[in-house]
């Protein structure tokens, strides 16, 4: 009789922090998306629609977190809480890759980390861009069946 109240009790214990867990995630306020295989996806010359690299979420203005500028989504006013801003400061003090930071209302809604081996975002003129603008892929061959997508505006 024992040894079956010790189980239930394990198994209750073990349910709840389960629970936890699943609202934990369902509450946390953003998520990193992976959009590195529609950027693969892309053709030489062909425009695209920004909305297309990130379909599911409602969101307004895209921001190209460059590697070391830091400061920029502060300084834009992107509202994110101080644990956000400091993972996607950190990702950007990296010179292989950017972030993009999706925003609805300048606050954050989810963000990709897409490497420079994949797709070059850096050469763009701006920081932000509207979900309805276009851009234009410009494929660059590094040797071997490697390439990376430059990003152009049109």
């Amino acid at each position: 009789m024992i040894a079956k109240t010790k189980m239930i009790l394990l198994f209750l214990t073990l349910l709840i922090l389960g629970i936890s867990a699943f609202l934990l995630y369902l509450n946390y306020p953003f998520k990193e998306i992976v959009i590195d295989n529609k950027l693969k996806e892309l053709r030489s010359n062909e425009l695209f629609d920004l909305v297309s690299l990130n379909e599911k979420d409602n969101w307004d203005l895209m921001y190209i977190q460059k590697p070391y500028d830091p400061r920029m989504l502060k300084e834009e006013g992107v509202i994110m809480s101080d644990e956000c801003r400091q993972i996607v400061e950190s990702l950007s003090s990296f010179d292989s890759h950017c972030v993009l930071v999706f925003t609805k209302d300048k606050r954050l809604v989810n963000y990709a980390v897409v490497s420079f081996a994949v797709a070059d975002f850096s050469k763009l003129s701006k920081n932000k861009y509207p979900r309805s603008s276009k851009m234009k892929s410009i494929l660059v061959w590094n040797g071997g069946e490697n390439q990376t997508v430059w990003i152009q505006e049109p």
